[in-house]
């Protein structure tokens, strides 16, 4: 049917019955979702829902499911535009109507949803009807007895006070935020951003002030359930809902304390404990348990739920208090002996260590102390016997439980806390980090392989493993030390699994960092810990044994391996085998550190986890150490995915942390041929048929060097690489460290080489306008080989002098391959590969510096020609690393060779700059500002940081200089880009443009005049719609800025031109934007105000430009202003506003 206009109760209906019609056409339903959309937002929506929510209507209850929800939506958006009278009605309507719909078939839905309705509309309106509507809630209990509308009025009264807490805590919130709070920009409505805007909190303090002062009638109403005196539908007491009610009105008044709940003379506290551990429904046991929880955690805050101090808390008995913990503990024990042994009663035992938890937090002395209950040793059992559980809540709410016992020094807790039950407790851990049995893999990040009960996704059980068991096994390592490395190696030794050893081997990483300080700890001189320090030793020599007789052998092989493979001396990449060899017969596999892949990924990390050990230990021998790098490599050889570059991450932190042991000449050769197998294997055997280097009778690069690599495996190639690079930079001959350096992009070099035979070979394929075939490759080559020259320098001591004869040994094979890349159009014209080229560049422009001056004209000259052609933006991070590096900062003082260098530095980069950024702005005005945000970024960038290094290249030229066509393009993307990083980039450079300009004679007034318009325009445009919040305050900055340097006059004219104009955002007939709001904020543009108050200024008014604020918001700062409450400092003082010029008036 076709949609009628008119938003009427009967078409509304339709339109719903409509939308969730079975079977119905997409069309249909398409076009009822937009009739109903568009019913929401009007106001008629009003009316129509109060009319489909009439009980004598016998509406269907999906219909008033859909009208309750409208109802809550229009409440939430649109609450504050309703004028008194119309409130009231509503309220009273809603409330009228409730009951009867809650007693209605199939309407105890319906009537859940008005709960949240009513409760918000009460919240929204203040106090009085807060309060009206819980004396609502509470008349309906009273007059319901068994009837459900007792069910009702306690989930009214739960509504109620989550409304008020969610709109207090949303207004806490907005009154924390800086004004340069990282937040995109919002398109909420007034009436939700105005109840969460700070000027709201006096507002909703009285909503909870008249919530506590109910309270005790809430409570009574509860008393009544639990003692049986008020009873529910069917006659029987709603447990379930009255405890979920005491769990939300008991967090209402922090000064209120455990045992002061426990001392009420009605026994509430004391009904709610015998309902938890009587109770054999789930539901109610986890209800009261949350209702416990919420008892118990009362009274140990300092602000209440706004922020603020509270009020001289009420006086605690210490007494009082301990024992109403230890009643709950004595609760907590005979609960657990029914269920923690029950597989079938996952949710009761939730509960109970949910409670204990809470329990341990609230009072851990009382749980764990030496003077503790009498239950305190059968609560532990029951504790490790929750954590030795499979359900993950379960354990996981027991851990914390533990930690929390912690938090006691170890003389004061119970002696069974003092490590026997610590000891216990790693094994049930151990147990618990385990893979499960069947485990084959993770599939689109879900298990897969696993038993039934484990429906884990990686990222699920990997925090579970390094947040909480880390966290748990490390305690116990503090306390137990010898003794948890006895347990562990234990664990090791007898481990029949895979599993087992996986889960033996994090729970010696996860202890790294204690561990490492122990060992290498050389000031030691109290014997315990000299002894403890040596069983540390011992143990970790121990682990590395086993592990290094497991990669014994493996680097030598696969060097082997490596030279009978390795290509002649032609530049071109050696033809692969017709049957390559697998990685994995190179190396043994028969230890059981090598039993499965995650096994060796847990084994790998924790190499990389204890490099510092491995680096400094005197007890590490040549061996050990050799076979550690053995086992890397060969787990590298043996796997791809996260054990390939988890092995490869190990390394690299070997080679930071251990490039003494290295950097040998024998040792790196080994490392070089290993990892060129590595590469060069794993190359071969994932080469699929995806393009044709050459005809199979025709000789050339093998078919797989046209295969893009995934990402991890670039991942692990390059951590490969870059750890090779530090040990090559840490080497002490600077002739060995180039040769080095030469052979480790050589074989990078010859991959590029060969995919561009390749891609040659294969262009009659292809068209010749489209991207080379094998592109994707030849890019991550490139990036190969930008972090290899990036870390060539990384660790020199000595500095640039130093490094940039290693460096620009490896770059002289570079640039050739670099400079034909940049001449083939084809590969130029490539994003990916010239941004490649361009991370080559920059990485080596660090790391040699001026020491590339020869080279500098045919790069820029490259760059520059790339952004006319392709309008490449990574060309201008290029042009700003050169500003950089040949800075005329750099140069003052040196010699005249240097500043000549520098002339001809600045020459070059003028050169590009002036022809890339009339291209690029070109560009930008062709295809529009939204895709090319990225170039503008790049752009404004490179000419700011050209404006710190190399000022004369951006001033020179007058009128035509690039401050003028760059400042005009600044004004322009700042009024409309949406990225962040792009209106960063343009108010950086305008705001170092204004500085520099302030610091010339007439500066400011011979250059900003002509610019200043379109400028203004610019940044109030883009702060009133599309500014990202994190760049406000720098856009108030640069305001401020602009208008302190110019004639009062002058920013009257801007200020008359922009906010004037009709399209300015939240102008026109339709607007919401006041002309009082506009001349309030020119009036206080022009009042000297300090900076702090003009970037406040900026916050309100473009805040009621986004709908977001509060309009009274400037004219009380007006208020203040002219009240002499302005505050010192900027030429504000305390004497008001200064009468604003007329242009600023008359547009008003």
């Amino acid at each position: 049917m076709a949609m009628a206009n008119a938003y009427d109760a009967n078409n509304v209906a339709a339109a719903i019955r409509q939308l969730y019609t079975p079977g119905a056409h997409a069309a249909a339903v398409n076009e009822a979702n937009a009739y109903l959309t568009a019913f929401a937002e009007t106001n008629a929506a009003w009316e129509v829902a109060l009319t489909l929510l009439e009980p004598a209507a016998n509406v269907p209850a999906d219909v008033q499911f859909f009208a309750a929800n409208t109802m809550h939506h229009k409440i939430k958006t649109a609450w504050s535009t309703l004028q008194p009278e119309a409130t009231q009605h509503v309220l009273n309507t809603i409330s009228q109507r409730l009951p009867v719909i809650a007693a209605a078939p199939g309407g105890a839905v319906v009537a859940q949803r008005l709960c949240l309705a009513l409760s918000l509309a009460a919240a929204s309106s203040g106090p009085h009807d807060v309060n009206g509507v819980c004396m609502h809630a509470l008349t309906l209990a009273a007059n319901g007895a068994k009837s459900s509308t007792v069910n009702l009025a306690l989930t009214l009264l739960v509504s109620l006070v989550d409304e008020v807490t969610s709109l207090a805590t949303s207004s806490s919130a907005a009154a924390a935020a800086a004004p340069d709070q990282a937040s995109s920009s919002s398109s909420s409505s007034s009436a939700a951003a105005a109840a969460a805007s700070p000027a709201m909190l006096p507002f909703q303090r009285p909503n909870h002030k008249a919530l506590v002062e109910r309270r005790d009638d809430v409570y009574a109403c509860i008393h009544a359930v639990l003692t049986g005196n008020l009873l529910g539908a069917n006659g029987t007491a709603p447990l379930e809902e009255s405890l979920k009610c005491l769990a939300a009105w008991a967090v209402l008044e922090p000064r209120s304390t455990a045992g002061g709940m426990a001392a009420r003379p009605d026994g509430l506290f004391q009904h709610a404990l015998s309902t938890f551990h009587g109770t054999s429904d789930d539901a109610v046991t986890a209800a009261a348990s949350e209702a416990l929880v919420a008892l118990v955690g009362t009274g140990v805050g300092t602000a209440d739920g706004f922020g603020e101090p509270i009020a001289a808390p009420l006086p605690v008995d210490v007494n009082q208090e301990r024992a109403a913990v230890h009643a709950i503990m004595a609760a907590l024990v005979s609960k657990a002996s029914s269920c923690v042994d029950n597989l079938d009663d996952e949710d009761a035992c939730f509960a109970v260590a949910r409670l204990a938890c809470a329990a341990a937090e609230r009072d851990a002395e009382a749980v764990v102390g030496v003077s503790g209950s009498e239950h305190s040793a059968a609560l532990h059992l029951a504790m490790l016997r929750c954590a030795s559980r499979p359900e993950r809540n379960v354990c996981s709410a027991a851990l914390e439980f533990f930690l929390q016992g912690c938090t006691v020094p170890t003389a004061q807790r119970m002696p069974e806390m003092q490590g026997p039950l610590q000891r216990q407790l790693v094994g049930v851990i151990i147990k618990q980090a385990r893979y499960p049995a069947g485990f084959q893999g993770w599939a689109s990040g879900a298990m897969t392989g696993a038993t039934a009960s484990m429906t884990d996704d990686r990222d699920a059980f990997n925090r579970f493993r390094e947040q909480l068991l880390l966290d748990a096994l490390d305690s116990c390592y503090t306390l137990l030390r010898a003794d948890y490395l006895s347990i562990v190696w234990q664990a090791i030794q007898k481990a029949g699994s895979w599993q087992e050893v996986e889960a033996c081997m994090f729970a010696v990483r996860v202890i790294a960092q204690s561990l490492k300080e122990r060992c290498l700890n050389e000031r030691e001189t109290d014997a315990i810990k000299v002894q403890d320090k040596q069983h540390s030793n011992e143990f970790l020599h121990s682990v590395f044994q086993q592990i290094a007789l497991d990669g014994a052998g493996a680097l030598g092989s696969l060097s082997a391996a490596a030279a009978a493979q390795s290509p002649s001396s032609s530049p071109a990449v050696a033809a692969a085998p017709e049957s390559p060899a697998s990685p994995s017969s190179h190396v043994t596999t028969s230890s059981v550190f090598s039993s499965h892949p995650q096994v060796m990924e847990a084994t790998a990390q924790l190499i990389g986890q204890y490099a510092q050990w491995l680096g400094q230990s005197r007890t590490v021998t040549a061996d050990m150490f050799d076979g550690a790098l053995g086992y890397l490599f060969k787990t590298m050889a043996m796997n791809h995915g996260p054990p390939r570059w988890k092995a490869a991450e190990a390394f690299r932190n070997l080679c930071a942390r251990c490039s003494a042991r290295m950097r040998t000449p024998e040792m790196l050769g080994k490392l070089m041929q290993a990892a060129e197998f590595c590469t060069s294997e794993s190359a071969a055997t994932q080469a699929s048929a995806t393009a044709t280097a050459s005809s199979p009778s025709s000789p050339g690069p093998p078919v797989g060097i046209l295969k893009s690599l995934d990402e991890e495996e670039e991942k692990a190639r390059t951590l490969l690489l870059v750890g090779l690079a530090r040990v090559v930079s840490s080497m002490p001959d600077a002739n060995a460290a180039s040769a080095c350096a030469q052979r480790l992009c050589s074989p990078i070099l010859m991959r590029c080489h060969g995919i561009a035979v390749a891609a040659t070979a294969a262009l009659s394929t292809t068209s010749r306008d489209a991207s080379p075939v094998g592109a994707p490759r030849m890019a991550a080559e490139l990036r190969l080989l930008a972090g290899c020259i990036q870390f060539l320098q990384s660790s020199v001591r000595g500095g640039a002098a130093r490094s940039a004869p290693v460096a620009s040994a490896a770059l002289s094979d570079v640039w050739p391959v670099l400079q034909a890349l940049c001449e083939d159009v084809r590969w130029r014209s490539d994003a990916a590969v010239f941004e490649a080229i361009c991370s080559v560049y920059t990485n080596a422009l660090k790391s040699c510096g001026t020491a590339l001056h020869a080279a500098l004209s045919p790069l820029c000259t490259a760059m520059s020609a790339a952004v006319e052609a392709h309008g490449h933006c990574a060309a201008f991070d290029v042009l700003a690393q050169v500003a950089e590096e040949f800075s005329v900062g750099a140069a003052n003082g040196a010699d005249a060779t240097a500043q000549a260098i520098t002339v001809s530095a600045i020459e070059e980069v003028s050169r590009s700059l002036h022809r890339a950024v009339p291209a690029a702005l070109n560009q930008v005005q062709s295809h529009g500002v939204a895709g090319q945000q990225e170039l503008l970024r790049a752009l404004f960038e490179a000419c700011h940081r050209s404006l710190l290094f190399m000022p004369k290249v951006i001033f020179d030229g007058g009128d035509a200089s690039l401050a003028s066509s760059v400042l005009s393009a600044a004004a322009a993307a700042i009024s409309v880009v949406r990225e962040s990083d792009g209106v960063r980039a343009a108010l950086q450079f305008t705001s170092t443009l204004l500085s520099d300009l302030g610091k010339r004679a007439n500066g400011m007034i011979a250059f900003v005049p002509s610019h200043g318009g379109a400028l203004v325009s610019g940044l109030l445009r883009g702060a009133a719609n599309t500014c990202p919040r994190n760049q406000m305050k720098q856009l108030a900055n640069v305001l401020y800025m602009l208008f302190e340097g110019s004639p009062k006059d002058q920013v009257a004219t801007w200020l008359q031109a922009s906010l004037s104009a009709s399209d300015f955002p939240g102008s026109g007939a339709d607007g919401w934007l006041h002309d009082q709001e506009k001349l309030a904020f020119c009036q206080l543009c022009m009042a000297n105000l300090p900076r702090e108050k003009f970037e406040v200024l900026v916050r309100y008014f473009f805040d009621v430009c986004r709908k977001e604020g509060r309009r009274e918001s400037l004219v009380e700062m007006m208020s203040s202003s002219n009240g002499g409450g302005g505050g010192s400092g900027g030429g504000g003082g305390g004497g008001g506003i200064a009468a604003p010029p007329s242009p600023v008036v008359a547009i008003f």
